[in-house]
């Protein structure tokens, strides 16, 4: 990179095109919006200036922060005025002042504002604009959700193949099953698929028979060159037979490795079966080459002339045999393989068959269409014109979280861009960040950052501009980022990284590595009989939960210490005793959330916790699902049961007793009855009165009104709120909150239907979506401790970070999942293939995947730098583990 300028202020110049590689905390957001006022202080439209991020919560903040900038510069006197317009490189005079003074006011009124958006969003926009181009549904909605829609597909395919057992479909769909070995891990294999729809489309594109192509190209990357195993010529067998003879003159293993030998030539066997019964003569139990080289003692039963031939024998044949079991390997896959891009694209036209009839689009969609519209439509030309006459400034945000598809789809508009006439100033501006790219589960890659950059400069003649100074974190927490990533252990895995410094070295800081729990190993005690457990009185010991809830406790102990002490932080830079708020507890993943979360209730810690399956755990919820299930099958007496002693009714296990002693089919028949001789403020008749209104109102009202209803009638809130702790209150109002929300988010709040709503929720229970953290939801009272995994908290920082779980190793998840290897440069993927387990891999397989493998270690890395950077003045690092653990986080 040639073009490297050191001034950070030449990134916000609306003459020129750049692309900053900005670490954490640098002030990247300020760069993009200050470079946003600059353009518009110089008489830029606003509809001119594109901004494309990938949350909406950072479209937001982008579109906040320059609303809030152009108010204050409306808002101040000339000294201030002339400050603002000096901290972005203006120097003042009486016009410009005018003009900044009067742009909040200009954008208010502006008929086409600045277009500050997400990727999705812009695409949406773009093919509602242009949908007979695009050749989809003429106001058609977006599916956020697809689950349902994925079962739907998931169902068609598999009546497909039941109707038609013999067609090629049900046969892919068996190979699958046999490889896979379970219905879970072939429905992994084919969800897989269906994620990475985009990557198939863009690897088959322009091919009449997709499957048929992908299948060639897969013969020649597994050079397969005839679908039968490797049959032994004359020689090898004579060479095998001749081997087994001197096998026999040497120890007693080898005399019995010999006579398999020569029975397994005498049977002529298959060739599979024949390579089965030599494998343990040239390999190991676990796979590895047995080794054989001269001894004395050998070389004296065989003499030295057999035993020179003994060891080229051994060394010739060993290399056939590991060859033939290779090219056995490769069969296999190539039949696993081909049987996942059949019935993938199967399953591929069910889902779009399902999405066109319902008049939908997913996220994928928007991205592929676009993608088309752009590229390969008739009108693609005459698109990228009209699009190039209302975008003169085009910034991207983020730009390390872009995938694939988005760059190929972005690459005409830039073009467009370069190739145009300079009669107006125009620019491109991309920020982001290698060593913060998180998201490969979500086709993102880092490396079309470092692609896209060399492309401004080539075609731009654009400038790159480094940003390693922070703004958000004290020296204590650079200098051990500084010390971390400079590690040899992994500064190989980052890639290259530039020392950090920060604008703040006084402020003061602290890191520290909490002491490690080690968990119980899992001996077996021989003097203790064994016993089988009663599953209903005893749960299974996990050793590792225990681990994890010991080191939670002692996350809560220091967190009660800090909120004890009063800890000083020097919050807005303004020192202040410390909040729950202040906090924030990081993990790698969910898998043990809850002992975290337990942790902090035992401690009276309040917390909030943003995963929608820990939300569901709650017992508030609970309550309120078990609630709504009654108003759709009233008759359901467990769920009525659990209603009526919960906080909704309070009522006692006596007045359970006496449903139950009526006899009746149902208990809410026995209700009726009951409240006869009950007083009118009783639990049973509030419950008789309010159960009876809910239900009518149920056919009626859509689910978050339905909720909204039921919170004001019932006085849901407060009445939670009376029957907990103090320390549980606001965790309590907030799940209650966050659930009524979450009938909104639900399909976007399409379905009022409650049954369904009702599944949804099932669904998610069952961890069948596929998303990351929600925000946080806001409260009268946001002081608490958040907890969230580090995806969750990507775009957060706070006073406080506590690094929980930094011992576990990253969980290997690499069999059965989609394998794409799509050069930056290409405009397509090269392969695409389905892994098997790692003992089924063949070496071609092997290669490619550990090709791959290298970004996700890279990755696990990155997730390790965007933890620590969340922290401002003080970080902990905490974990646990067993001592047969891997290297970890923990141990750098």
């Amino acid at each position: 990179m040639n073009n490297m300028v050191s001034d950070p202020m030449n990134a916000i110049q609306p003459d020129l095109n750049i692309a900053v590689s900005a670490s954490a905390g640098t002030g990247k957001t300020w760069l993009l919006v200050s470079r946003i006022v600059r353009l518009l202080l110089e008489d830029t439209k606003p509809d001119g200036i594109l901004a494309i991020t990938f949350t909406r919560k950072a479209a937001a903040e982008m579109q906040s922060r320059l609303s809030k900038w152009l108010l204050d510069m409306a808002k101040a006197d000339q000294s201030k005025l002339d400050q603002i317009l000096k901290s972005i490189g203006i120097t003042p005079d009486e016009a410009i002042r005018k003009k900044a003074a009067s742009l909040y006011e200009t954008l208010l009124y502006s008929y086409r504002p600045v277009k500050t958006t997400t990727f999705h969003a812009f695409c949406q926009s773009l093919l509602q604009r242009f949908p007979l181009e695009s050749n989809i549904p003429v106001g058609f909605e977006l599916v956020e959700t697809g689950t349902v829609l994925y079962k739907e597909a998931w169902n068609a395919l598999f009546n497909e193949a039941t109707r038609k057992p013999e067609d090629e479909l049900a046969q892919a769909l068996e190979t699958i099953f046999a490889k896979c070995g379970s219905t879970s891990s072939s429905e992994k294999a084919l969800l897989g698929f269906l994620d990475h729809s985009n990557d198939w489309q863009a690897f088959t594109i322009g091919k009449d028979n997709p499957v048929d192509y992908a299948t060639s190209q897969l013969k020649q990357l597994l050079d397969i060159t005839d679908l039968q195993p490797k049959e032994f010529n004359t020689p090898v067998t004579d060479y095998l037979i001749q081997y087994a003879e001197l096998l026999k003159a040497n120890t007693k293993t080898d005399i019995r490795f010999g006579d398999l030998i020569i029975t397994s030539i005498n049977e002529k066997l298959e060739q599979n079966i024949l390579l089965t019964q030599l494998k343990p003569v040239f390999l190991k139990a676990n796979g590895d080459p047995r080794t054989r080289e001269s001894k004395p003692a050998q070389t004296k039963r065989m003499g030295a002339e057999k035993e020179e031939l003994f060891l080229n024998l051994h060394n010739k044949l060993q290399a056939i045999i590991l060859d033939a079991l290779d090219y056995q390997k490769r069969l296999s896959n190539y039949k696993f393989i081909s049987a996942w891009y059949l019935a993938g694209q199967r399953l591929l036209e069910w889902h779009q068959r399902i999405k066109r009839e319902q008049r939908v689009l997913d996220f994928s969609d928007l991205e592929w269409q676009t993608f088309l519209l752009l590229n390969h439509s008739d009108n693609a030309h005459w698109v990228q014109y009209k699009l190039d006459q209302r975008i003169d400034h085009f910034l991207i945000d983020e730009f390390q979280d872009t995938n694939p598809t988005q760059w190929q789809l972005m690459l005409p508009l830039l073009q467009e861009l370069a190739a145009g006439k300079q009669e107006k100033q125009r620019s491109a501006f991309i920020v982001g960040d290698a060593k913060q790219s998180i998201y490969g589960f979500r086709r993102a890659d880092a490396r079309l950052l470092i692609s896209a950059t060399y492309w401004l400069e080539e075609n731009l003649g654009a400038k790159t501009q480094p940003l390693d100074k922070s703004w958000r974190s004290a020296q204590a927490i650079i200098d051990c980022v500084n010390t971390v990533f400079t590690h040899s252990n992994i500064s190989s895995r980052i890639g290259e990284f530039h020392t950090h410094e920060t604008h703040f070295p006084v402020i003061p800081g602290h890191v520290e590595v909490l002491p490690l729990i080690m968990t119980e190993e899992n001996k077996k005690d021989k003097s203790v009989p064994l016993e089988l457990r009663n599953p209903l009185h005893t749960p299974r010991p996990d050793k590792g939960a225990v681990a994890q809830h010991q080191e939670a406790g002692m996350i809560a102990e220091r967190i009660n210490t800090l909120i004890k002490n009063r800890t000083e932080i020097n919050q807005h830079k303004k020192p202040a005793a410390i909040n729950y708020s202040d906090i924030l507890v990081l993990l790698r993943n969910r898998t043990h959330l809850y002992a975290y979360e337990q942790a902090l209730k035992e401690h009276n810690i309040p917390f909030s916790s943003s995963s929608k399956t820990t939300l569901l755990d709650n017992l508030e919820i609970a309550d309120l699902e078990a609630l709504l299930t009654v108003l759709v099958t009233p008759y359901n007496n467990l769920a009525l049961a659990r209603v009526l002693r919960s906080p909704i009714f309070s009522a006692t296990n006596e007045d359970l007793i006496k449903l139950a002693q009526l006899n009746e089919n149902n208990w809410m028949q026995a209700l009726n009855k009951v409240i006869e001789h009950e007083p009118e403020n009783s639990p049973l008749n509030r419950a008789k009165h309010w159960l009876s209104q809910w239900h009518q109102l149920a056919n009626q009202l859509p689910v978050h009104d339905l909720l909204d209803r039921i919170y004001c009638d019932g006085n849901i809130p407060a009445r939670y709120e009376s029957a907990l702790p103090d320390s549980l209150k606001f965790t309590a109002r907030t799940n209650l909150t966050a659930f009524i929300e979450l009938a909104l988010e639900v399909d976007s709040g399409r379905y009022p239907s409650l049954p369904h709503f009702i599944n949804r929720l099932r669904e998610i229970r069952k961890g069948n979506e596929n998303s990351g953290d929600n925000a946080t939801i806001a409260s009268d009272n946001n002081n608490y401790v958040q907890i969230m995994t580090i995806h969750g908290a990507k775009g957060l920082e706070a006073p406080v970070v506590f690094l929980a779980d930094s011992a576990s190793p990253p969980i290997d998840k690499d069999f059965y999942k989609a394998m794409i290897d799509w050069p930056t440069e290409n405009s397509s993927p090269v392969s695409m293939i389905v892994a098997s387990k790692k003992e089924e891999l063949d070496n071609r397989s092997q290669q490619l995947i550990s090709k791959l493998k290298g970004k996700e270690e890279c990755e696990d890395a990155n997730l390790l730098y965007v933890a620590l950077t969340r922290a401002q003045q003080m970080l902990f690092i905490s974990g646990s583990k067993s001592s047969k653990s891997k290297k970890s986080w923990y141990d750098l």
